[in-house]
């Protein structure tokens, strides 16, 4: 046998041997689950109040609990009809649960009884990579989300958007984008 060989028969030993080890200690060690998988869940597509606020009492609390400005929640419904709002949120996100809620309950403030908003609202839950793929279309191509929560208002074109909050409140900054103001 010539060195070359000796060497060959060597490394298949020691690569038998290594296989057989992790064999019989069960194999390599378990996948640490993907943050998809982690707690809180990530709910992706379309989604609504109703079914976010149900699927995750953590939301309902913070729902509950938020105050948004009665007079800018009001002045929501009193915007030039025609606009679009998408917005775009992350379930797993604490950002989206504090701003998203407050929005939610600015709307109620505003119609308790749910009356029509004068703007178009679209909701998208996405992945921690700030994705909502539906039956391989992803529902955030075109939008450049880069954060969430992110409220993007269009008349046509983009009017302006807010990106994972708004201090003097996500009621007054969506307001003032759904009437022109553009901040």
């Amino acid at each position: 046998m010539n060195p070359t060989d000796d060497l060959a028969m060597k490394n298949l030993a020691h690569a038998l041997s290594l296989a057989l080890t992790l064999n019989a200690c069960g194999g390599a060690p378990p996948a640490v689950p993907s943050p998809e998988a982690q707690h809180p869940p990530a709910l992706v597509g379309y989604v609504d109040r109703v079914g976010v606020l149900s699927a995750l009492p953590a939301w309902q609390t913070a729902f509950e609990a938020s105050s948004p400005d009665p007079a800018a929640s009001r002045a929501l419904l009193v915007v030039p009809p025609g606009a679009r709002v998408d917005l775009v949120l992350g379930t797993w996100c604490s950002d989206s649960k504090r701003e998203v809620t407050r929005f939610w309950k600015a709307l109620e403030v505003a119609a308790p009884g749910g009356a029509p908003l004068p703007f178009q609202l679209r909701i998208i839950g996405v992945d921690r990579g700030k994705h909502a793929v539906v039956d391989g279309q992803d529902l955030t191509d075109g939008l450049d989300v880069k954060y969430v929560p992110t409220f993007i208002v269009t008349r046509g074109t983009e009017v302006g958007r807010v990106v994972e909050s708004a201090p003097g409140g996500i009621e007054a900054a969506l307001g003032a984008l759904l009437r022109g103001e553009v901040r």
